[in-house]
């Protein structure tokens, strides 16, 4: 595309190429991942390697910009849209055309520290269905008027593995 290209022409070319973004490939599993793949396939209902980092919030909080700023996240790392599927019996990582979370808001300004505690640990807990993702979660829970505790989740496969 040359400098006198026309403007519809430029916007053609960038739809053209921000399609074949979107578009799903696939990347073979590194060593580690296979590992972990391995593990997975024989307990995929355990948290073994789930990987959490919960982060306390103070003050106001816009749920919705909150929500952005997580799509975004997704958006900006391939791992986080990333997916594993057996092509020829063999596993491969796809990276899927788009990305998603799953978000939970939980209500807990009435909750003990015992009960907090609990939900925190069972949201950990929770698996990840590799195949179909998504890989993230984000767990919101309000512990007073202005206080939260963002607790973010992912599988350790599409972490460092």
């Amino acid at each position: 595309m040359t400098q006198q290209s026309s403007p519809s022409d430029k916007r053609a070319l960038l739809a053209q190429l921000l399609q074949q973004k979107r578009q799903a490939y696939s990347y073979p599993l590194s060593y580690g991942q296979q590992a972990l793949w391995f593990i997975y396939q024989n307990a995929p209902d355990s948290p073994a390697y789930n990987m959490a980092k919960p982060i306390e919030i103070h003050g106001n909080l816009n749920l919705t910009r909150l929500q952005q700023v997580l799509q975004a996240l997704v958006n900006r790392h391939l791992a986080l849209q990333t997916t594993i599927e057996l092509v020829d019996g063999e596993p491969v990582q796809t990276v899927q055309a788009t990305g998603a979370y799953h978000f939970h808001y939980h209500q807990a300004v009435e909750w003990s520290e015992q009960q907090l505690g609990t939900a925190i640990k069972t949201a950990y807990e929770q698996p990840f269905d590799l195949t179909q993702g998504p890989v993230l979660r984000a767990d919101l829970f309000q512990t007073a008027q202005q206080r939260y505790i963002l607790l973010l989740t992912m599988h350790h496969i599409f972490g460092d593995a």
